[in-house]
């Protein structure tokens, strides 16, 4: 077992005869920013919720902080663990979503503390004391008796952060953050994942916006067709671009993060 906080091997995922990947292997480090980019369909949206345990998968592991997740393994044979055991796992990955998934009939503050009590057994007093501070540092504290529908999707979807964040995870999971958000609204969010990374937090990062994962990243991640392609630095991936599907895929992207770099 290696000193990575997060640990995948031989990671394989079918929908009936569909293979969506096979044979992932990934080791992200505490404090690590990792940033997974592809073409739509290769693969990127389901590993994450593999992670998260939102999804089965069909063979390997996945270790978080030495704990094998969703399974036990010895040998050949797996176990697929209790849902009741699942789900507390579930509470060291926090997820962001496309949609925010907020619930409309309560306000902000009452969805970010919803967890803290229900799940991590906090008490009132001290559930609102966290939500405020994460509301705060998201920009968000004059609005935590508003309700979803009163948001910009841009301000629900730094709700969303808040309400992950606030839960403590070992490792931040976001799936396309911006991807459902009008373009004027996506630079809050992103400029919201750039302080998580400042402050150390552990996130992997499923993104189209390069120019974002060029600057954010430790290390990025190009899948395709259901396969990890590359992983390298940003450099690597978004300068160097020593893989001919990579090439291809960035050519659309990359004519402004190549002129950055001179």
């Amino acid at each position: 077992m290696s000193d990575s906080l997060l640990q995948i091997r031989g990671l394989g995922k079918w929908f009936g005869p569909h293979k969506v990947f096979s044979g992932v292997n990934l080791d992200i480090d505490q404090g690590e920013v990792v940033t997974i980019i592809g073409s739509s369909g290769s693969g990127k949206t389901t590993l994450l919720r593999c992670i998260n345990l939102l999804e089965t998968f069909q063979e390997g592991t996945i270790h978080l902080n030495g704990e094998e997740l969703g399974y036990t393994t010895s040998g050949y044979h797996r176990r697929r663990l209790s849902e009741a055991h699942i789900a507390n796992q579930r509470i060291h990955t926090g997820m962001v979503f496309q949609q925010f998934n907020l619930f409309p009939h309560m306000t902000v503050m009452k969805n970010v503390t919803l967890g803290l009590v229900k799940v991590k057994g906090m008490d009132r007093q001290s559930a609102e004391a966290e939500a405020k501070k994460w509301l705060t540092r998201v920009g968000l504290a004059e609005k935590i008796n508003s309700y979803p529908s009163q948001l910009s999707g841009g301000q629900q979807q730094r709700v969303a952060i808040a309400r992950a964040i606030a839960m403590n995870p070992l490792i931040m999971l976001f799936d396309e953050a911006t991807s459902a958000l009008d373009p004027e609204l996506v630079g809050e969010v992103l400029n919201v994942i750039k302080e998580l990374a400042r402050d150390g937090t552990t996130m992997i990062v499923v993104t189209h916006e390069m120019r974002f994962a060029y600057e954010l990243s430790d290390k990025t991640v190009f899948m395709d067709d259901g396969k990890i392609a590359r992983v390298g630095t940003p450099k690597e991936i978004f300068i160097e671009k020593d893989h001919p599907r990579l090439r291809e895929f960035l050519a659309t992207f990359n004519a402004d993060i190549a002129g950055s770099s001179a």
